[in-house]
């Protein structure tokens, strides 16, 4: 229950906060909300310096949607908020880790180091999954198809489909596919 409880609700923001997972390029920690100290401690930035000013605009935007929910719930109810706001993100936030999760983590994928790993072998390592029709066709088979958008992610939803039938027939040692059902 702890790990699904970090994976689930709180790993995603202490990722965004801490970079718990940036690898030993970025260092620990590094921040999606600011690249400056204290937060630059890796061989690389995460963010190019020209982002500043956009991780400032965002940041003004977040600050924002926490001071409208604040009044919000002082003039309605923490409870209304927490059940039109906050239930909802934490449902969206548990379905997106699971999906991403799915889709990235499999007992073949290995890990690598720096030294190892190269653009189109990190590319290569993530798992087309199937989420049954609907899931599917609400999704654009994200879940189906998710190799050919780690080779090319401009190739439109619409294609994809197409596009992953030709990378399976055309290399399928390099495509991995599990039908397993997610729950």
């Amino acid at each position: 229950m702890i790990s699904l409880f970090n994976h689930l609700i709180a790993g995603w923001q202490l990722n965004l906060f801490l970079g718990a997972t940036g690898g030993e390029d970025y260092g620990f920690p590094t921040s999606h909300f600011w690249n400056g100290a204290p937060f630059q401690n890796g061989e690389r930035a995460l963010f190019p310096d020209s982002f500043r000013k956009y991780m400032v605009r965002s940041n003004l935007g977040l600050i924002a949607m926490i001071t409208l929910l604040v009044v919000a719930s002082i003039h309605y109810s923490s409870a209304r908020i927490a059940c039109l706001y906050v239930l909802p993100y934490v449902v969206i936030n548990i379905w997106l880790t699971i999906y991403t999760w799915l889709q990235h983590t499999d007992c073949d994928i290995p890990h690598f180091s720096n030294e190892t790993w190269y653009w189109a072998k990190g590319a290569l390592q993530t798992v087309d999954r199937p989420y049954g029709p609907v899931l599917n066709f609400l999704h654009h088979g994200i879940g189906s198809t998710h190799l050919c958008h780690h080779v090319n992610s401009a190739i439109p939803y619409y294609n994809a489909w197409r596009s992953t039938a030709i990378l399976r027939q055309s290399f399928p040692d390099l495509v991995r596919y599990d039908a397993t059902p997610i729950h």
